[in-house]
């Protein structure tokens, strides 16, 4: 009895054959090609996708300056001269005064009564201010710029300290009581 050892090793050499074809058609590396085996009894395909590197840079610029001052913009505030009548009422103990600012605030665009002297509780006064009615505020404020910095611009009291009281306004919506402050100055008014 002879037995066919050939048969074994050839049905073993078909197998054998066949795993290195499906080993010899696998990619173990970056390659992108799609590879594809095919043998008597099966065919296998294996495809591995390309690899793909991403790379994303971002640059950011900072710029640096000196610093610098900027300085506000300077508006001048027009004077506001019309819309009331204006009386100055001398509260100080220097005679004409009154007169003389009249004419000062006349020469700058202001519309003046007759002067007049101070009564009651503020017939002499250190520091000149100025009154108003509601409607003469405007004009108020411009006379108070005239004449400084310093100068206080309030309501009119009730009643107002002038000689003939309330009365004496008349068309004026504007008092200016001259104290000591400006009354004893050549000129009472700045430049």
């Amino acid at each position: 009895m002879v037995r066919r050892v050939t048969t074994g090793f050839a049905s073993t050499g078909i197998v054998c054959l066949a795993f290195l074809a499906v080993l010899g058609g696998c990619t173990f590396g970056p390659d992108s090609a799609a590879t594809t085996t095919t043998s008597t009894s099966t065919t296998t395909t294996t495809t591995i996708p390309p690899t793909t590197t991403s790379t994303s840079t971002t640059t950011t610029s900072t710029t640096t300056l000196a610093p610098t001052t900027t300085l506000p913009p300077t508006t001048t505030v027009p004077l506001i001269t019309e819309g009331a009548v204006i009386i100055v009422a001398n509260a100080s103990n220097v005679n004409g005064a009154a007169q003389q600012l009249s004419q000062e605030l006349a020469a700058r665009g202001f519309h003046m009564a007759d002067p007049t002297n101070s009564a009651g509780i503020e017939e002499r006064l250190d520091t000149s201010k100025v009154y108003y009615l509601p409607a003469g505020a405007d004009v108020a404020a411009s006379v108070g710029r005239v004449m400084g910095a310093d100068i206080a611009v309030t309501r009119m009291p009730v009643p107002v300290s002038i000689t003939g009281g309330p009365a004496a306004l008349g068309d004026a919506t504007v008092v200016v009581m001259l104290g000591t402050d400006l009354a004893s100055k050549k000129t009472m008014l700045p430049a």
